[in-house]
């Protein structure tokens, strides 16, 4: 009797991609538009993924600046501080976010969160300050910020390349709806902060069940087709 191993190494090599996706871009805000209701728009949205527009919590609005057919997103935060205070800036609510929420049946994993930041003007102090859904909101959940005090530079011409790790096991394998805030403060309730190329990196999967039922299944259909053919060899 002969035993053939290459339909389980075909399912088990299937199962291995499918659960192992390599990391790629899951949303992007590219900002490509000519106006602002155009670039909180996502320009990239991974399959089985859903997004929002970038939502400004009042007091804070978003405009925009630049020249089309790419712009730069203009964060102003309704109410002045005149000394940093991420406390005070959590309660003002001057933030805006998005949210990613994964389609049924699918569970998606992160691996950063990167954007370009600027202070709009000299004035000072400006800041930002990143929030996640997975964390909470509170000061003691701050996973990324930066100031005039620190890096922060002022301009659209001096946009910088900010990068926050995801790989955090509680960023894995998440099948419910994740939403990121990020929060600003300045001197002047109409003093900016600039963004633009937001970008969300990661994979998505299958959840377990369905891929191993998608296994099974494409592994029945080889060993059907083999055994067919064996029969008919027989004849």
């Amino acid at each position: 009797m002969k035993y053939t191993y290459l339909p389980t190494l075909s399912v088990m090599a299937l199962f291995a991609f499918m659960v192992s996706a390599p990391a790629s871009t899951l949303v992007e805000y590219g900002m490509t538009g000519s106006n602002t209701a155009a670039i909180v728009q996502a320009t990239t949205v991974s399959a089985s993924l859903s997004v929002t527009v970038l939502t400004a919590n009042s007091p804070l609005s978003l405009t925009n600046i630049g020249t089309a057919p790419h712009l730069s997103l203009v964060a102003n935060p309704g109410v002045a501080e005149s000394s940093l205070s991420l406390a005070n800036t959590l309660t003002d609510g001057t933030y805006f976010s998005f949210t990613i929420t994964p389609s049924s049946g699918t569970d998606f994993s992160l691996t950063s969160l990167s954007f370009l930041a600027a202070a709009g003007g000299s004035s000072t102090p400006r800041a930002f300050y990143v929030f996640s859904s997975i964390d909470g909101f509170s000061a003691s959940n701050l996973l990324l910020s930066d100031s005039t005090s620190g890096t922060l530079k002022v301009g659209a011409a001096n946009l910088t390349s900010y990068s926050l790790d995801l790989s955090g096991a509680q960023y894995q394998n998440l099948t419910e709806a994740v939403t990121f805030r990020i929060y600003i403060q300045s001197p002047g309730a109409t003093s900016s902060l600039l963004f633009s190329d937001i970008l969300v990196a990661g994979s998505v999967v299958p959840e377990p069940t369905t891929t191993a039922l998608f296994a099974l299944a494409f592994g029945w259909g080889i060993i059907s087709r083999r055994r067919r053919s064996t029969h008919s060899e027989s004849i």
